[in-house]
């Protein structure tokens, strides 16, 4: 069996290099995407907000309930006198 020409060699090599190549660009393509629309969101949410925190008192009762059970599950941080305070 005799092999290919060398030129037909190289040429289906090129086509292994370039399908690789544009494998690769795609992949670039779709992560650039997601980074893309997370960063549309956390603008979107800054355009929203107005970059501005809401204060523990601004919060509705089920928002200070959840944040008042999440802060006590932090190790060395308690309720105290209605308050929030690092227990020592």
């Amino acid at each position: 069996m005799e092999r290919p020409p060398l030129p037909v060699l190289n040429y289906l090599k090129l086509l292994a290099r370039r399908e690789m190549a544009r494998n690769r660009c795609a992949a670039g393509s779709a992560v650039l995407y997601v980074v893309l629309v997370l960063l549309l969101a956390l603008f979107t949410d800054l355009i929203v907000t107005s970059g501005r925190i809401p204060s523990f008192h601004e919060l509705s009762a089920a928002e200070r309930q959840h944040f008042r059970e999440d802060w006590t599950s932090i190790p060395g941080m308690s309720v105290w006198h209605g308050g929030l305070v690092p227990s020592r």
